[in-house]
């Protein structure tokens, strides 16, 4: 660890491929087997899952890495992990961020007090248990997760006085979090 516990956050992929193969060895099932389980198939999430590169099901997109030197798009296989961990690489849509979000705040995922924990800062960077939180006012904060590879990005945001749910998923590094902040405008 970095720092005592409670004094300061600091995100770290590793704590989260640690948290994956806890959950293996007190499950015994595989750590997307547990997710497919547990949270994909409740939540409805029917085009999500950790899938090996060379193996993607039908629709699913790769991922492309722009080359400027050569002015060409290459998929991100050399460049990320063969199948997603704890720390990330899931394949999802946007129709499943919906139903994730949807499951989640609804109580079908989580207890009512472990969803006030995760929505509640833990820390002065404003990070919950698995959530970012964006600080609306002193009292309230919106959630949205969001992850980006070589080639890939996503966020996802969920302002809940409107009950909108805003997602922006790019197998090319666009810059979404750019567009987030145009939508969000457009919602003011």
């Amino acid at each position: 660890m970095m720092y005592k516990a409670g004094d300061k956050f600091q995100y770290n992929n590793t704590g989260f491929v640690v948290l994956g193969l806890i959950i293996e060895k007190v499950t015994g099932t595989s750590f997307d087997d547990y997710l497919r389980q547990n949270v994909f198939l409740p939540a409805k999430m029917m085009d999500t899952g950790y899938y090996e590169l060379d193996r993607l099901p039908e629709r699913c997109a790769n991922a492309y890495i722009y080359d400027e030197d050569k002015d060409e798009y290459y998929t991100n296989i050399y460049s990320v992990d063969v199948k997603g961990t704890g720390a990330g690489g899931a394949f999802t849509s946007v129709i499943d961020i919906q139903n994730f979000w949807k499951n989640l705040l609804g109580g079908k995922l989580v207890s009512q007090d472990m969803l006030n924990k995760m929505m509640t800062p833990q820390s002065e960077e404003d990070y919950g248990y698995g959530l970012w939180l964006r600080k609306i006012n002193d009292d309230l904060y919106y959630p949205f997760f969001e992850g980006e590879d070589p080639g890939v990005c996503f966020v996802s945001y969920y302002d809940l006085a409107q009950n909108l749910c805003i997602t922006a998923i790019s197998n090319h590094a666009s810059d979404v979090w750019e567009l987030l902040e145009d939508v969000l405008e457009e919602f003011k």
